[in-house]
């Protein structure tokens, strides 16, 4: 594997290489395990929506929230 000085790379460069990586990443993505924390993670989310309890927001309105 030929090394790279990624701060000599541009910005663009960069994503280029980081969208090659992902691409390479779904041609097999049976063999990506999702750590345990985030099967317990969704699985609250699951309960909270199913409790009625969950609050949904726009984008928007998670901007605002953000800024």
């Amino acid at each position: 594997m030929k090394q790279v000085d990624v701060e000599q790379m541009s910005t663009l460069e960069k994503l280029q290489v980081i969208e090659s990586i992902w691409d390479s990443l779904r041609q097999s993505p049976t063999q990506i395990q999702s750590p345990n924390w985030h099967s317990d993670v969704l699985d609250t989310r699951k309960q909270k929506i199913l409790a009625g309890e969950a609050k949904f927001l726009t984008l928007d309105q998670v901007k605002k929230i953000n800024n």
